[in-house]
């Protein structure tokens, strides 16, 4: 039985969402209001999904997404949000998250977005985000692979180093190294140098 957490700052939602899968036979763990005490509970229920909100206080949706992020966590994400908003959504997905549905969609939406993701599948609305597919395998989705001088370099920033000081243990021109950086983002589907660090972590790309 697929077993799921709903972290949410709105106890109605909470509710609802908690009565809606266990009538359909989910084993809802645990629901949390507060978002700090939701993020402790995933360390230690250790659900297949989570639900939660994306803007919620003490910890917000992306926050947790990241902390889960650097812990190489097993769970699945599913953010259940008002915001339609294409750069939120795009974001979360650049993260890794399983599944997107927006609140103004059925209660059958979210179902149908579980369903798929304990498939093994993403999903995201496609009328919001139309360049990624509405249900998506995982595995297809992965990015052009990183080539070993592209993860040294991305290792190397990680670690704080600077392009003139990559550059120097390379033997290789600084313009170069920023090349290899716009490259690292664009294969690993990030805006900068910080989120592909992240993103390469979350992935075991780099330590």
């Amino acid at each position: 039985m697929t077993s799921i957490v709903i972290i949410d700052d709105h106890p109605v939602v909470v509710q609802g969402i908690n009565a809606i899968l266990s009538k359909q036979g989910y084993n809802v763990l645990g629901t949390f209001t507060n978002s700090e005490e939701g993020f402790s509970s995933l360390l230690n229920l250790h659900p297949d999904i989570v639900i939660m909100d994306l803007c919620m206080p003490e910890y917000d949706g992306f926050e947790i997404i990241k902390l889960l992020n650097a812990l190489n966590h097993k769970i699945k994400i599913v953010i259940f949000s008002t915001s339609s908003d294409y750069a939120d959504i795009a974001r979360c997905a650049r993260l890794g998250i399983s599944g997107y549905v927006i609140k103004s969609q059925l209660t059958a939406e979210l179902l149908h977005a579980i369903q798929l993701v304990i498939a093994g599948h993403r999903y995201f609305p496609a009328l919001v985000l139309p360049d990624v597919p509405h249900a998506i395998d995982i595995a297809a989705t992965s990015q052009m692979e990183l080539s070993e001088k592209e993860k040294i370099i991305l290792k190397a920033l990680a670690m704080g180093k600077q392009n003139k000081e990559i550059a120097e243990e390379l033997q290789l021109s600084p313009k170069t190294i920023s090349t290899h950086k716009m490259r690292i983002c664009k294969k690993l589907g990030s805006l900068n140098i910080s989120e592909a660090v992240e993103l390469a972590r979350a992935k075991k790309i780099i330590g």
